[in-house]
């Protein structure tokens, strides 16, 4: 028996899942291929993870052009904790980059010197890496290691695009403006990233990226998620009916 096709899923909603937001996804890839940050607010269950997950599967399509990653930012309790999910979502980057030819694999460990890099070739021949090492000083890790893999993947005509999901988190963890003046030290300097800030927090977001005190103040395009119309959701039961059952139903049962 197949597996029941679940239209509403309760957590991610990609694919033929994923409905609307086409004003906002025409906003986000303009951004994205003009290399200009964003931040994106909603509050939970509005689908502000879905829209940059759909983003990032949309972006993955375009014939290697694009190397993307999303981090969740919910998970770090300390400034050490942030370097550390930063750190390992670089070495998947660098993994994804890299191809295990000598010279390549030198450029990398010289790159990347500081961090002490380790590299495993697998049976299939992929380099898999991991950032064994840090500086004492966690924002200028971050720095280090935004800059690094940009340079490479500006080298390499790659584009990556990196998703700060929960970002509003950072703002609760002690000596969070360093950590944001760092990334914003990255985002100013970047040649081949794009940086989407994600967050339900709508206070705290907009803290961070409209108070003028802030590191993060003006450095990114603002982007609102509202409800999804009723209009949308009947257009997609409609669809979804009759693909289900082979034959189209009236939009009155749909509205009733």
């Amino acid at each position: 028996t197949s597996m029941k096709t679940i239209y509403f899923p309760l957590r991610l909603a990609t694919g033929a899942n994923f409905i609307n937001r086409v004003d906002e996804r025409k906003a986000l890839h303009h951004h994205i291929n003009n290399l200009q940050h964003s931040w994106i607010m909603a509050p939970r269950r509005y689908g502000k993870t879905s829209l940059c997950s759909q983003i990032l599967q949309e972006l993955s399509k375009k014939q290697g052009r694009f190397l993307t990653t999303l981090m969740n930012f919910t998970v770090a309790e300390d400034a050490r904790a942030v370097e550390s999910l930063i750190k390992d979502r670089i070495a998947q980057l660098i993994s994804q980059l890299i191809t295990p030819t000598k010279k390549s694999l030198l450029v990398i460990k010289k790159l990347f010197k500081a961090f002490k890099p380790e590299i495993v070739i697998d049976s299939d021949g992929n380099a898999k890496f991991k950032l064994l090492s840090a500086n004492s000083n966690p924002a200028q890790s971050i720095i280090d290691m935004l800059l690094e893999i940009d340079e490479y993947a500006s080298n390499e005509k790659k584009t990556l695009v990196i998703v700060f999901d929960e970002f509003q988190h950072l703002a609760t963890i002690k000596g969070s403006k360093h950590i944001e003046a760092s990334i914003r030290h990255a985002a100013e300097r970047v040649k081949a990233s794009t940086y989407l800030f994600s967050g339900s927090n709508r206070h705290l977001l907009a803290s961070m990226f409209e108070d003028r005190n802030r590191p993060l103040f003006q450095m990114s395009f603002k982007l609102i998620l509202g409800r999804i119309h009723e209009d949308d959701y009947c257009a997609f039961l409609l669809k979804m009916a009759k693909k289900r059952w082979q034959k189209a139903i009236s939009q009155t049962a749909v509205i009733n």
